[in-house]
């Protein structure tokens, strides 16, 4: 989904963001564009286990009641892991419905390229699919806003490095882009390389989220899908014949 990302002229919602695409579960709260807590924490077993948990400690270190402050919910959701992208959906989904209010989905390659401290320009959003692929989108970045060029890309480093030769200095970002130092380092031809924003994509979302006007968060919180660039690897078992 195409979110129109209008912002609100002055915002102070307070907004809970939740990422569980990855082993690191990472939950943020903002308000507005202010980070008020954050929480990070490498998961060995299963988001499950311990997402509620969290999400209660960082609201209490945030010092919100979700059904007084908490004004909206914002989920990555995806790419990356099949699991933890189900848990993080559904969990927000159930306590949106519980707390009485919206849900934003927004997809990890997206909150790349609305870093705070990037330029307007080209931007590319790298991903590890792993398996030697990458996941990556391009983006055309305006007064701070991304717009999408192409997206929901799955490549392999050469049609990545490839990539990047179609478009004139495009800034590449995001945890997947190492292997650029090593197989097409600067200056092969001009681009500006940034391994990861400062912000998580948890304070990303919510951040986003907080920023929208009450049309665009309409907007937003209106469809709910899980973004799966690679189809899960779950199959149905075989009937016996």
């Amino acid at each position: 989904m195409v979110i129109d990302f209008e912002p609100a002229l002055t915002s102070k919602m307070i907004v809970l963001g939740v990422d569980t695409t990855t082993a690191e579960q990472c939950l943020a709260v903002a308000e507005g564009d202010r980070l008020l807590t954050e929480r990070r924490e490498l998961i060995h077993t299963n988001h499950t286990e311990t997402l509620l948990a969290n999400i209660d400690i960082v609201l209490r270190e945030a010092g919100i009641r979700p059904t007084a402050d908490l004004q909206a919910l914002a989920v990555v959701n995806g790419p990356g892991s099949f699991t933890g992208i189900r848990i993080g959906m559904a969990t927000v989904r159930g306590l949106a419905d519980s707390w009485g209010i919206p849900v934003v989905p927004l997809d990890a390659l997206h909150l790349l390229a609305a870093a705070s401290a990037l330029p307007d320009g080209i931007i590319i959003p790298v991903l590890d699919a792993r398996r030697q692929h990458y996941y990556c989108a391009v983006y055309h970045r305006q007064a701070g806003v991304p717009q999408p060029i192409e997206s929901g890309l799955e490549l392999t480093a050469t049609e990545v490095i490839d990539l990047l030769r179609v478009y004139a200095t495009p800034i590449v970002i995001g945890p997947g882009t190492a292997f650029l130092a090593q197989e097409c380092p600067p200056p092969a031809w001009s681009y500006s390389l940034r391994p990861s924003p400062e912000e998580s994509p948890a304070f990303l979302a919510a951040r986003l989220t907080a920023g929208l006007s009450p049309a665009a968060l309409r907007q937003a919180a209106g469809t709910f899908d899980a973004f799966y660039i690679r189809p899960p690897d779950i199959r149905r078992p075989a009937v016996p014949r």
